[in-house]
């Protein structure tokens, strides 16, 4: 017997064929916003990220990637567009510290030993204030999880990567 827990949205107790069913259908909605192919090239750069593939990781995260890129051809970083979504003015705290990201560890990632719980201390705060000028624990786990290859989860509300 599983001491697994499977819940609906609603938050009521279902069986994990029932989990399955619904949760997928909600994965199936985003895939135009969150392209797998995408996805894969990230995770799979892990500790080879440069600081475009950070800048296309913060819009892949905050679902301002343009519509319609034909992916299946494999990634160009340099042909990956936008939404008018994820700018300075558009997504400001955000989009300043996953420049900030970008600039700090891209192309350095390998230099750093990676303890998840440090890594997470040191981008993430609990109550973040523009001053502050981190990421929620969202963005943080965001970018633990690429950054390990997929071996930490992403912890969002919308959408929870299992491990790699």
């Amino acid at each position: 017997m599983s001491s697994l827990r499977f819940l609906s949205a609603d938050k009521t107790e279902i069986s994990a064929e029932e989990w399955l069913t619904e949760w997928s259908a909600k994965y199936d909605k985003y895939q135009n916003l969150y392209p797998e192919a995408l996805y894969a090239y990230l995770r799979d750069k892990s500790k080879d990220l440069t600081e475009q593939d950070l800048r296309i990781l913060g819009m892949w995260k905050d679902g301002a990637l343009a519509r319609g890129q034909d992916f299946s051809n494999g990634i160009d970083p340099t042909q990956v567009k936008c939404t008018g979504r994820w700018s300075p003015t558009a997504a400001s705290v955000a989009f300043e510290v996953w420049s900030a990201a970008a600039a700090e560890l891209g192309g350095r990632l390998r230099e750093h030993q990676l303890d998840p719980l440090d890594f997470l201390s040191a981008w993430s705060v609990e109550t973040g204030t523009r001053s502050n000028k981190k990421f929620g624990l969202s963005r943080a786990t965001t970018l633990l999880h690429f950054i390990s290859g997929g071996t930490y989860p992403i912890y969002d509300s919308r959408r929870t990567e299992s491990c790699g």
